[in-house]
C-alpha cells in the first residue's frame, strides 16, 4: 500500500567530551549510532546517505550554553564506534579516523579472606583501611558525589571521556546500571550528601562473552587507592556470581592505576598480572566536523594521555 515504512536509521547523539588539555576544557560532539538498515533494502547506500546528512546536521548545529553566559557552541567533532569490517565504510563516507583505547584482559580468583557482604562493614586489617562498605547506588542522593569524583578520576584525564551532568546520572545512567553499580564508602567520613559515609570508589560490571568487562568505575584518590577499589570490585563480582575465579576485561590505565606503581602483593585483589594480555579497542572513530578547528581529536593524544569513553556511555 501506500504506507510508509522506515526502512534504515541513523541517530545522533549531542554529547560533550573532554580533551585532556590541563584546563578542564572539553567540546561539544555529535556521536552516531542506531545505524541500521532493514534486511530488504541493504546494499543500497541508504545508511551512508543517512550518514552525510547527518554530518551536514551536526555541521550546523548551534547549542547555546547556559553554563558559559548564552555561549553558541558548535559541534567540533562527530564519533562513532564500529567494528574492524566496517572502518573502510565510516572512513569513506565520513573522513572518520580510528583511535585506539588500550584494554587489558586479565585472570582474576576469589579471595576467601576477604569478607564482602553487601552493606556489611568489610575486614578493616584486610583492605587497609577502617569502616569500609559496599552498597548499590542510589539516585539521587549519590549524584553530586559520583558527579565531582567522575571529574577528577576520568573527565579531566582521558581524552574523549564523556562529561556528565547531572540530569545525565539521573536520567540515564541509573537505569543503564540499575542493578549493576556499587559503591565503597568509608562510613567514617560522613558528609551532607552521602548519609551513610563518604563515597571513595565505584563500579559496574558486565558478562561480556567468557570475561566479565569494567564498563564503569571511579576513586576517590584523595581518600582511597585504585587498588583498593579495584580489589573490593573484583571480588565482589565473583561472590555476587559464586564464581571462584573468571575472566576481567578492564581499561589498561585503571591496571595501572592500581598496580604500576607496585606491583607487589596483587594476591589480596587475586588479580594475576603475570596473565595479563593488551586487548585494544580500535573501533572509536572521530571526524571533523568544523573548517576552523585547529586540532583533530588525534592531535590531543600526545604526551602520554589516554583514550577512553567508558562502556557506560557508549551509544
Amino acid at each position: 500500500g501506500d504506507e510508509e515504512q522506515i526502512v534504515a536509521s541513523v541517530r545522533v547523539f549531542v554529547r560533550r567530551i573532554g580533551l585532556a588539555n590541563g584546563d578542564g576544557r572539553s567540546c561539544l560532539v555529535g556521536g552516531i549510532g542506531e545505524v541500521c538498515t532493514h534486511d530488504d533494502h541493504r546494499r543500497r547506500g541508504l545508511s551512508k546517505w543517512l550518514l552525510q546528512d547527518a554530518i551536514a546536521i551536526m555541521k550546523e548545529y548551534v547549542h547555546t550554553s547556559k553554563q558559559q553566559q548564552q555561549q553558541q557552541l558548535c559541534m567540533q567533532y562527530s564519533l562513532l564506534h564500529a567494528a574492524p569490517a566496517f572502518f573502510p565504510v565510516y572512513q569513506k563516507s565520513g573522513g572518520y579516523q580510528g583511535t585506539t583505547t588500550k584494554w587489558s584482559v586479565v585472570n582474576v580468583t576469589r579471595n576467601d579472606s576477604w569478607s564482602l557482604p553487601s552493606g556489611d562493614t568489610t575486614d578493616a586489617q584486610a583492605n587497609g583501611g577502617v569502616g569500609l562498605q559496599i552498597r548499590p547506588a542510589k539516585f539521587p542522593t549519590d549524584t553530586l558525589r559520583l558527579s565531582a569524583l567522575h571529574k577528577l578520576y576520568s573527565e579531566d584525564r582521558f581524552v574523549g571521556c564523556i562529561i556528565r551532568s547531572q540530569s545525565y546520572w539521573n536520567d540515564y545512567l541509573s537505569k543503564e546500571l540499575e542493578g549493576s553499580l556499587w559503591v565503597l564508602v568509608d562510613s567514617e567520613r560522613r558528609t551532607g550528601e552521602d548519609g551513610d559515609g563518604a563515597i571513595v570508589g565505584w563500579w559496574s560490571f558486565r558478562p561480556r562473552g567468557d570475561r566479565y568487562q569494567l564498563r564503569e568505575f571511579g576513586v576517590d584518590q584523595q581518600q582511597s587507592k585504585a587498588r583498593t577499589v579495584l580489589t573490593h570490585a573484583a571480588q565482589h563480582m565473583l561472590k555476587c556470581n559464586n564464581m571462584t575465579d573468571g575472566v576481567l576485561a578492564l581499561p589498561t590505565v585503571v591496571l595501572d592505576d592500581a598496580f604500576l606503581a607496585d606491583a607487589s602483593e596483587t594476591n589480596e585483589a587475586g588479580i594475576d598480572l603475570s596473565s595479563r594480555v593488551s586487548e585494544d579497542d580500535l573501533g572509536w572513530m572521530y571526524t571533523t566536523l568544523q573548517e576552523d578547528c585547529e586540532m583533530s581529536i588525534h592531535d590531543y593524544l600526545g604526551d602520554g594521555k589516554h583514550h577512553l569513553i567508558w562502556p557506560a556511555d557508549s551509544f
